[in-house]
């Protein structure tokens, strides 16, 4: 079971199309609920990106994919952490510098887009996290065979 935190984990966004080209021609990782696509981009922060295309279903389908989705990559962010839970947030809630440097340092990516599928709507939420975790440990060992 997993539990709500008070203070939510802030997600940096992807927003150039430049940046999802990018990223779209780099490592691809598929689970039965995710796609997960990363690559390394010029910045130093981790930016994460959640698409949910029509083939997920009407609008209302979309949003809960992604919502999904977002709350699945906080809780695996927070479990890379777990020894001092919710020490790497600042006072507002964003992350600390020092978190983004080791989580980029973790992930060896700073790109990541999630594409959900259409099996992520009736999926338990511990088979969501499952696969999250499943498709970070195959997109490292991918981008180390690349690089």
């Amino acid at each position: 079971m997993y539990l709500a935190h008070k203070k939510k984990l802030s997600i940096n966004s992807i927003k150039s199309r430049k940046e999802f080209n990018i990223i779209y021609s780099g490592v691809k990782s598929i689970s039965d609920t995710i796609v997960l696509f990363s690559s390394q981009l010029e910045t130093t922060q981790q930016s994460f990106a959640f698409v949910a295309s029509k083939k997920v279903g009407s609008a209302v389908s979309r949003n809960r994919a992604k919502r999904r989705m977002r709350a699945a990559l906080r809780i695996v962010l927070n479990s890379y952490n777990s020894r001092k839970p919710m020490q790497f947030l600042n006072n507002t809630g964003r992350l600390k510098e020092n978190y983004v440097n080791q989580a980029v340092e973790h992930f060896c990516i700073n790109g990541t887009i999630l594409v959900a599928r259409n099996t992520i709507l009736t999926a338990a939420f511990e088979k969501i996290v499952k696969d999250l975790k499943y498709c970070i440990k195959k997109s490292e060992k991918l981008s180390q065979i690349n690089v």
